[in-house]
């Protein structure tokens, strides 16, 4: 039987919930091939993160950013992943300082600020600007939840010693289950996300519809 965008989505949410992201990748391609909407390339691109599907994740975030412009989601991770992938192809760091740039114009307020200016730092490390990478962590170490000190601890000793950030399947994963976020809808800070059409915050529970509740009555 032919599954709606919502029982796709329903289910290929409730994999990425249990750590099943093989499985909910596929059914993520499945919906998005349905319905083409930013919300669900933005889920399908993170998951490509998870995996360390990186041109994949790049495209997705392209595309994310041809239909909104000015999206949190697309700027930062393009900039994130144009800054610190572990593949030397995808990585182009006068890119990644660009788009950083346009990042913290539009959405570099509020109590989240040290989250949006760790891409502008990587950014610059990567074009070997160590000096304003290493000045921008201390900036965010002044504002950073206690939680996330350590990380970024070591992030500003190795822009010290002259060491750009690099980012693994791990981190991915880790900055996933623990992004220092909380959803809008239920106030879990677990597995969270960016929904591009409200820029809202979303765990993956709340973000995945139920087969029987329409589209409609879900927003």
């Amino acid at each position: 039987m032919t599954q709606t965008p919502d029982q796709l989505r329903y289910r290929a949410l409730s994999l990425l919930e249990s750590k099943q992201y093989d499985s909910a990748l596929s059914k993520l391609n499945d919906l998005c091939e349905l319905t083409g909407i930013s919300s669900d390339l933005a889920w399908r691109a993170k998951v490509y993160l998870l995996l360390g599907h990186y041109q994949n994740a790049l495209n997705d975030y392209m595309a994310l950013l041809e239909l909104e412009k000015n999206n949190r989601a697309a700027l930062y991770n393009i900039a994130l992943i144009r800054s610190s992938c572990p593949l030397d192809r995808l990585r182009n760091g006068k890119l990644a300082l660009e788009v950083a740039k346009q990042l913290v114009e539009k959405h570099g307020h509020g109590e989240k600020r040290w989250r949006i200016l760790s891409v502008p730092a990587a950014a610059h490390a990567e074009c070997g600007e160590f000096e304003s990478a290493a000045e921008i962590t201390l900036e965010i170490l002044g504002l950073i939840p206690i939680e996330f000190r350590e990380r970024f601890e070591k992030r500003l000793m190795q822009y010290n010693s002259g060491e750009p950030y690099r980012a693994t399947v791990e981190s991915n994963v880790q900055s996933f289950e623990n992004i220092g976020e909380t959803c809008v809808d239920c106030g879990s800070t677990g597995m969270v996300a960016l929904t591009p059409e409200r820029e809202e915050f979303r765990c993956v529970q709340c973000a995945s519809y139920s087969p029987e509740t329409s589209a409609e009555n879900a927003r």
